[in-house]
């Protein structure tokens, strides 16, 4: 009985309005997302305080601990729709850590902004709905960090959009990939799978985070097939010598039986100058990992995206895609 009400207790604290199990988000999806980046110092701090108050991508009020606090802009790194710009002072909105109960463990919950008056930070800011005034500060580490350079670069690194790796626009369309680090290390371990009744030794291998963005380049929407079952996405890896390595993300169809082609659930639209994220499976929320089996060396990986299907009842773009060539290295494995 214990055990259930400890369970039953976790899931509350996991899954509130703020909560959900800490999943690493590539800084080019965080940022992409957002309307407002800046540096300032925390003028100001309320007190916490219980009140509803409607977010973004939410369309109901969420009742929650809120902090309000005033920001003295120093830095403008991107802003859309409300012109901010430095000497500004801005209202920022953020969930607080409830009270404590007696008896609560918070076992992996969010990371509650607790700015400091008169600490300077880096805040990657969404704009709150309606018709209230300021923005919102999510409760993820990476959109409140010390006003460092070390955090500061990285930040405008990843909104600088139109230096990832694009490839040729085709039909209003652009493919890039992102490479969330440009290396990684063979492990030393021996990997042996269950492959038609015998144990295979895998060849070895990296795992590779990145992201994969479509950008239309168009003038008008742009509505893109996501279905998995048309193995649309693909990534290939090559090195100097000519050697070519192909990332299979859908090898689990042929064990699996999926549901058929539906429009509403498996097609994007991309509005004009819009970038959406997408994976193997749709889209592309938290970006993608894969297994990358291929030997120490230079490689370049290029991503690519195809559709060849048409719909009766509205167009969907058609063609192949290219991303840019990205330069990643994998590295032997550390000696004993």
């Amino acid at each position: 009985m214990r055990r259930a009400l400890v369970c039953v207790m976790v899931l509350t604290v996991l899954c509130g309005p703020a909560n959900g199990m800490m999943v690493d988000v590539p800084l080019e999806i965080v940022t992409a997302r957002s309307e407002l980046i800046v540096t300032g110092t925390v003028t100001s701090a309320a007190v916490p305080a219980e009140f509803e108050r409607l977010l973004p991508d939410i369309d109901r009020p969420i009742k929650a601990w809120y902090t309000e606090y005033t920001v003295h802009v120093a830095r403008v790194i991107k802003t859309t729709g409300r012109p901010v710009k430095k000497g500004d002072k801005i209202v920022v909105v953020a969930q607080a850590a409830p009270p404590r109960g007696p008896g609560l463990i918070m076992m992996d919950g969010p990371s509650y902004p607790n700015l400091r008056k008169g600490s300077a930070y880096v805040l990657v800011l969404r704009r709150l709905p309606g018709k209230e005034k300021g923005y919102y500060l999510p409760a993820y580490f990476k959109n409140f960090r010390p006003d460092r350079k070390q955090d500061v670069d990285p930040i405008v690194k990843a909104t600088q959009v139109d230096r990832w790796a694009w490839g040729k626009a085709v039909n209003g369309l652009q493919l890039a990939l992102v490479t969330t680090r440009d290396w990684a290390q063979l492990g030393r371990q021996v990997v042996r799978r269950r492959v038609g009744g015998k144990w295979v030794r895998m060849p070895p291998s990296v795992h590779v985070q990145a992201v994969i963005a479509l950008r239309n380049t168009s003038a008008k929407p742009v509505t893109v097939n996501l279905y998995q079952g048309d193995k649309f996405l693909s990534v290939r890896a090559a090195n100097p010598a000519g050697k070519e390595v192909h990332v299979d993300f859908y090898s689990y169809l042929q064990a699996r039986r999926i549901l058929p082609f539906d429009r509403a659930k498996n097609t994007r639209k991309i509005e004009p100058g819009e970038v959406a994220f997408i994976s193997p499976h749709g889209a592309g929320p938290y970006g993608i990992g894969f297994n990358l089996a291929a030997p120490a060396g230079k490689w370049t990986l290029t991503a690519g995206y195809t559709s060849k299907r048409s719909v009766k009842t509205a167009a969907l773009w058609t063609g192949t895609l290219s991303s840019g060539a990205v330069d990643f290295e994998v590295k032997a494995a550390r000696k004993r």
